[in-house]
């Protein structure tokens, strides 16, 4: 089996600096070299899962990953770090859905179906844990394993695991082929804990290095709204909006900022906006939910 896990360390190697389509397209080449590998795939659906709204995209990387993976015969590591991948992405996936289905009414069924699916996820993670080590000169396979421990819903962010990924990923976002790789899911797993100034201040570094990067400056933007810095995060955004114009997300996250700052004429044109250039409604939840807000806000100003 040709070397696809460096192939893809290579194309990885250049997020953020390239945008996230530049990076897919990257990598739909790497998959059309070696049509019967997962790891492509199971690469794509990792990238357009992370700090998105909508998880449509990235299950059909994962859908197309679960039939590769069922036919893979390979024996060797990087086969199945592949297939372990794709297993905690899936079983991820799937606590997210258990998550919103299950609640203080759980059924006995629910709450076997929740434990069975942490307990892959767990067991799935340690078998990559043992693959990273047979992969030594792989900064990628490292990588992914210390954000695995970040970001798994099985792991409490309180936990001596989840401080060793947040160390091991720090450490490699210091050098090495997947540094910028490192440093952004470093971020995403400080703001998704909630520790908005070291998110912040990852991200402010992350935009020196990646000036013209709308992700980065959009991840930065998402900072500040956390942190209720309003002001702080239209500006960003605006920067967002000139280097990627046809990217709805930006525009949506735009008008939930606009939203918090009361300026609601901007808020419903950026909403208005984000419609033409999501054919597909891939961000249809979150333009609801952002329209749900904005109704309330104006309601609540008509009373004032």
């Amino acid at each position: 089996m040709a070397k696809i896990l460096n192939q893809i360390e290579t194309v990885l190697g250049n997020f953020p600096a390239k945008s996230v389509p530049e990076i897919l397209a990257a990598l739909e080449k790497v998959a059309r070299s070696d049509p019967e590998n997962p790891g492509p795939h199971v690469a794509m659906a990792m990238l357009t899962s992370v700090g998105r709204y909508d998880f449509g995209e990235a299950r059909r990387h994962l859908q197309t990953a679960g039939k590769l993976v069922e036919h893979a015969t390979g024996n060797d590591p990087e086969a199945q770090f592949s297939s372990s991948l794709y297993q905690v992405l899936h079983n991820e996936f799937q606590l997210v859905e258990l998550a919103k289905s299950t609640g203080e009414h759980a059924t006995d069924a629910e709450l076997k179906k929740l434990a069975k699916t942490r307990a892959g996820s767990v067991e799935a993670i340690q078998q990559i844990q043992k693959l990273s080590k047979q992969l030594p000169d792989s900064d990628l396979a490292k990588t992914l394993y210390a954000a695995l421990r970040c970001l798994s819903r099985t792991i409490a962010v309180d936990s001596s695991d989840y401080r060793g990924g947040i160390l091991a990923l720090g450490k490699l976002g210091a050098s090495g082929n997947s540094a910028g790789l490192a440093n952004f899911l470093l971020m995403y797993a400080h703001r998704r804990a909630r520790r908005y100034p070291q998110a912040t201040r990852i991200a402010q570094q992350l935009e020196k290095r990646y000036p013209d990067s709308a992700l980065i400056k959009r991840t930065t933007a998402s900072c500040y709204y956390f942190s209720r810095k309003y002001a702080q995060a239209d500006q960003y955004l605006k920067q967002a909006e000139v280097l990627s114009p046809r990217d709805p997300s930006i525009l949506l996250d735009h008008a939930r900022v606009l939203t918090r700052m009361n300026k609601l004429k901007e808020a419903q044109q950026m909403l208005q906006q984000s419609i033409s250039l999501d054919p597909k409604n891939q961000y249809e939840a979150f333009r609801k939910d952002i329209a749900g807000t904005l109704k309330l806000q104006e309601r609540f100003e008509s009373l004032s």
